[in-house]
């Protein structure tokens, strides 16, 4: 069993309409049900709730990851979203294993 993180576009920067937001969360959900079925354990950060400032999760998120170096796994088109790109960085920094779907 392997723990992952989660990391990908979730609101794309305000940017993202509301479709599209439950459009990435699905994928995030998606994601969590396949690697849970495979046995394995995961953070999805879509389910942190809402109503927080934006700051708060990625905090959240860098420390989650900082704390149980999971392996990474970047969902499609992680790269529009800051947050994912951070997390990506530190990822490398940490040397933690990155897959890229």
């Amino acid at each position: 069993m392997s723990l992952y993180y989660l990391s990908g576009c979730i609101t794309a920067g305000d940017k993202a309409t509301p479709e599209e937001i439950t459009h990435n969360i699905e994928v995030f959900n998606l994601e969590e049900a396949r690697l849970i079925n495979e046995g394995h354990a995961v953070f999805n950060p879509c389910k942190q709730g809402v109503g927080d400032r934006y700051e708060k999760y990625l905090v959240t998120d860098l420390l989650y990851i900082l704390e149980n170096k999971p392996m990474m796994l970047m969902l499609p088109n992680w790269e529009t979203s800051l947050g994912s790109r951070i997390e990506h960085e530190m990822a490398k920094r940490l040397w933690l294993t990155i897959e890229y779907k």
